[in-house]
């Protein structure tokens, strides 16, 4: 019952967004003013105090592993996929991306405390920065920039450079030595924390029906992939080559199962991919993953 409950504020927030855009108090179109705000200012300041604050030990490298290879294998399946089924390049680039990065932390988190409780929380915090956080602000960010073909080789080193995020990411490498003040880690953490509310709150002032309705094929497979595809073949594989399925193992495989990320949609919306196909399967993927997430849950239980 946890689980299900975890599920209902961010189905709310959704929910109070689809509400503000049918009494016209807000427009579809104020939703870029929430997605800009998050990926110049509030997404680049939770990098800088995550990464800042980030302590890896030589234990947790195989897990952490695995996670970097789940992301660079669905980047590759997803797009090779979507080109198979004759989509464009940037609708198969968009499949891949946000098949490939999940809600690890505004969904994970929650889940994975209902579930494990605090340890496994404290193993899904750091596969969340460490296996989902950086990829998605590197191999993600690059990823996005190659994908808008109207940009040209030196464009795209040009905007992978100026890129809010990593410039962020950069930043808390270089200060990373030096002790962080109070203040302004404060402030940082902070500004980091409206990511989820505006995020959900925006995806609600942009969320049509009809969209999901029209775009059903390439929303569908990203859920497929990123949804069922995706955690059971790391299922097998970890069935196969661990003998036994830690908590740590058990913790990975429920973040890699959480459904396509928010913020990957609105950081697709940004560069230009289609705005609906991205914003409609992070959207539908929590729905689907009231039915989705108990039963890899069960599955794990039976390891």
């Amino acid at each position: 019952m946890d689980l299900f409950f975890s599920l209902f504020p961010i189905v709310l927030i959704i929910s109070a967004g689809v509400l503000a855009r049918k009494l016209h108090i807000l427009r579809s179109e104020d939703a870029q003013v929430f997605f800009k705000f998050i990926i110049n200012f509030a997404f680049p300041s939770l990098i800088f105090i995550k990464v800042h604050q980030l302590d890896i030990s030589y234990n947790d490298l195989g897990v952490l592993l695995v996670g970097w290879c789940v992301v660079t294998a669905a980047l590759g399946a997803g797009y090779m996929t979507g080109k198979a089924l004759g989509f464009s390049k940037q609708t198969s680039a968009l499949i891949a991306f946000m098949s490939a990065f999940g809600n690890t932390s505004m969904l994970g988190f929650p889940i994975v405390n209902s579930l494990y409780g605090s340890r496994g929380l404290s193993y899904a915090l750091l596969f969340d920065q460490v296996s989902s956080f950086l990829p998605l602000i590197t191999l993600g960010s690059a990823w996005l920039i190659w994908s808008n073909r109207a940009t040209s080789a030196t464009g795209s080193l040009k905007r992978y450079i100026a890129f809010a995020p990593l410039s962020a990411l950069l930043a808390a490498l270089l200060f990373k030595p030096l002790p962080l003040p109070g203040f302004l880690g404060e402030t940082l953490e902070l500004l980091g924390y409206t990511i989820l509310p505006l995020g959900l709150f925006g995806i609600g002032l942009t969320l049509q029906l009809y969209d999901m309705r029209t775009y059903w094929r390439p929303v569908g497979l990203i859920l497929v992939l990123k949804m069922v595809a995706i955690p059971l073949i790391v299922i097998l594989l970890v069935t196969w080559f661990v003998p036994v399925a830690t908590l740590y193992w058990k913790t990975a495989v429920m973040e890699i199962a959480m459904p396509p990320m928010v913020l990957a949609a609105i950081m697709a919306s940004h560069a230009g991919l289609h705005r609906s196909i991205a914003l409609s399967a992070a959207s539908a993927g929590i729905l689907l993953s009231f039915v989705t997430i108990p039963l890899i849950y069960t599955l794990m239980q039976s390891l």
